[in-house]
């Protein structure tokens, strides 16, 4: 407690990432902290308690999930984005309404095209295909629903996501040590 208050204090917040390090015994404090830096804007912090707390309290994991959506956090869009495809047995009635292929495609290329098409949302991770031999193209549908979605759908899908965090900034997380290791590690190249 005495070094988790220490590192908070002087924003040394990676220590509360890092899951090997924390037991369950000293899960409360990892959590209390990471509370007060989700509530801070901190969107690792976000998708941390998502993680930790969805085997315990779903609906309060989903709450730090959704704080991150609205806020457009990067981590939280990504976490979103797989969600419906990942987690499926885990989810309360209240995901299980809202979840659709296409809105999970939407958050998983909002996170693509934030983070710069670093991560990659293949369309056959969301939707299942069939390929129509006479116009040697594909058609697509919803794995939750089963709808049918066309290719026209994807692209209003693709350019919602774009214009939803447009404008949005990564935030890279760098602080004082970070930005001076860099600065040092670049002059010795």
């Amino acid at each position: 407690e005495n070094i988790a208050s220490k590192l908070y204090k002087n924003k040394g917040y990676t220590f509360f990432y890092d899951n090997d390090f924390w037991s369950s015994i000293s899960r409360d404090t990892r959590v209390y902290y990471l509370k007060k830096m989700a509530r801070n804007g901190n969107d690792i912090a976000m998708y941390k308690l998502y993680y930790i707390l969805r085997s315990d309290d779903l609906d309060e994991a989903l709450y730090w999930l959704d704080l991150g959506l609205s806020e457009k956090k990067y981590y939280s869009l990504r976490v979103r984005g797989a969600i419906g495809i990942a987690d499926k047995e885990s989810e309360t009635k209240r995901m299980k309404e809202q979840a659709t292929s296409k809105r999970d495609y939407f958050y998983c290329y909002a996170s693509q095209v934030l983070y710069q098409g670093k991560t990659e949302c293949h369309v056959g991770t969301f939707f299942d295909s069939n390929l129509l031999r006479e116009t040697d193209s594909y058609e697509y549908f919803d794995k939750v629903g089963g709808d049918k979605v066309t290719e026209e759908d994807l692209n209003i899908i693709r350019n919602n996501a774009k214009e939803y965090v447009k404008g949005v900034k990564l935030n890279l997380h760098l602080n004082e040590t970070t930005v001076e290791f860099f600065r040092g590690y670049s002059k010795n190249i």
